[in-house]
């Protein structure tokens, strides 16, 4: 059987890293775009930039919120091992004190 192991640590390492990593993404203020020429593809390459622009920001918030994710669920992975820890504790405890007669 397969043992589920919970790194809080190393949850918010990875997490960290990619929020670190997004941050440039979504950092990109404008790119500048050649208004001046009359190049026929200047207008399909200023609707490509917007779009690029739009979908890197809407990727930075995508995977920002998944990083956050990590860290909330590794906490709540935490949280619930430390409580089935102290119930377990609790149930070796009484066991010790029970004696049978014979």
């Amino acid at each position: 059987m397969s043992e589920i192991k919970n790194n809080t640590a190393l949850a918010v390492k990875r997490a960290t890293a990619i929020a670190r990593s997004v941050k440039s993404l979504s950092s990109i203020t404008s790119i500048k775009k050649d208004e001046s020429t009359t190049v026929k593809g200047n207008a399909n390459a200023s609707t490509a930039i917007d779009l690029a622009q739009s979908t890197a920001k809407q990727m930075s918030a995508v995977v920002s919120a998944m990083s956050q994710n990590i860290q909330n669920l590794s906490s709540a992975f935490h949280a619930m091992d430390q409580k089935a820890a102290a119930q377990l504790s609790r149930l070796e405890d009484v066991s010790t004190r029970f004696t049978i007669n014979v």
